[in-house]
């Protein structure tokens, strides 16, 4: 790109051609000489610069939770020795793009460190942009664009809330109890302790052992949990306050996952949208799994949540408890929620929301916990 500076240095150089010329004096011709000498300089700088000037970018780690320091270092190096001593180096963070001043030495290596703050969960995008820079007069601005971008994943950070209770008729042990009582699954044999019911006594078994002979039954597994996030667009404020809506959906999952992940309570968060999926496990080991999937949402699903209520309500003979986390209510959204807790599991709403509660959200509200649907806000810490 060329400056300001070049077109005075032309125009001072013509104009002591045309003095020599007018006057014959050979002050002017020296003049106009040494500035085209300075031009061609500046003219090779630049070009030396676009074919030498390179960037590295690194990082000290690929994945970090939502409120943490992104670590990043750049490597600039060149070997044009007229350049001038100070670059601007464009810096990618998430979608914005932050300019600061590096001072470049010729034939070496000069690095910087960046911090950059993780301040939304989701994917974002972190590297060098481009690194503008110029001749030693200024005549000329070289920018050089850079392939160094780097995508970084920052992770919903869970926090503490309060434990999700079973339905009253399965509070998460009563169906292993229960499964003693069930005929149906026979899974082996063992010798008879007292209290053991009589009816579990293997009678044909035990006459031909000799001795008191019970069946054992398979032991089904504890009731899910299951999760139900709404990752459709937000769309209702700024897009600050949009980000800022996403940030407690995922926290928010993650948080309830977490708290039963601890005591190895199975759970199921179902993923409606552009890459659908399930993330399903009954380990705390599997937790930065969830986190990575939450991270990776784009919340942009043309996929109603009240479609997804309906979906779901299959699995609701498997389910102990159901969480629901969403940024709005809907009539529709209200009803899906009420026919999962008329068929039996506890259910609890978390309702992301960064104002006021309005009037026909109250009201809707209210209906849900006249059907014993426990309601719960979630509002930026």
């Amino acid at each position: 790109m060329i400056t300001r500076r070049l077109w005075v240095a032309l125009f001072f150089t013509a104009a002591l051609y045309l003095l020599g010329l007018g006057l014959g004096r050979h002050i002017y011709y020296f003049g106009a000489v040494l500035m085209t000498f300075v031009i061609l300089l500046a003219l090779l700088s630049a070009v030396t610069l676009k074919a030498t000037l390179h960037t590295e970018t690194s990082f000290r780690e690929k994945e970090v939770l939502r409120g943490e320091k992104i670590h990043m270092g750049v490597d600039i190096s060149q070997r044009c020795p007229f350049l001038s001593r100070t670059v601007t180096v464009r810096l990618i963070r998430g979608g914005r793009v932050q300019e600061t001043e590096v001072n470049v030495r010729p034939f070496r290596t000069d690095s910087i460190k960046v911090t950059l703050p993780a301040e939304h969960v989701g994917t974002e995008r972190f590297g060098v942009e481009s690194v503008v820079g110029g001749d030693l007069f200024g005549m000329f601005r070289i920018s050089c664009r850079s392939r160094e971008i780097w995508t970084v994943k920052v992770l919903p950070r869970p926090f503490d809330i309060e434990k999700p209770s079973f339905m009253v008729s399965d509070e998460g042990r009563s169906a292993l109890k229960l499964s003693q009582e069930d005929y149906t699954s026979p899974e082996d044999t063992r010798a008879y302790i007292p209290g053991d019911a009589l009816k579990r006594v293997h009678w044909k078994l035990s006459a031909r052992k000799g001795e008191m002979t019970v069946r054992r039954y398979e032991t089904p597994a504890p009731p899910d949990t299951l999760i139900l996030m709404d990752n459709a667009r937000v769309g209702s404020f700024d897009d600050e306050g949009d980000r800022i809506l996403r940030d407690l959906l995922c926290e928010t999952c993650a948080a309830v996952a977490d708290l039963q992940l601890r005591d190895a309570s199975p759970v199921r968060v179902p993923m409606y949208g552009e890459a659908p999926g399930e993330f399903v496990a009954d380990e705390m080991s599997h937790s930065l799994l969830l986190q990575e999937m939450l991270a990776s949402q784009a919340f942009e699903s043309e996929f109603p949540f009240e479609r997804v209520l309906q979906l779901e309500l299959r699995r609701m003979r498997r389910t102990g408890a159901v969480i629901i986390v969403t940024t709005r209510l809907t009539p529709p959204i209200v009803e899906g929620i009420i026919c999962m807790r008329r068929m039996g599991p506890s259910v609890r709403l978390y309702l992301a929301s960064l104002r006021a509660e309005e009037e026909k959200v109250r009201d809707m509200v209210s209906r849900l916990q006249n059907h014993l649907v426990e309601v719960c806000y979630v509002t930026p810490a």
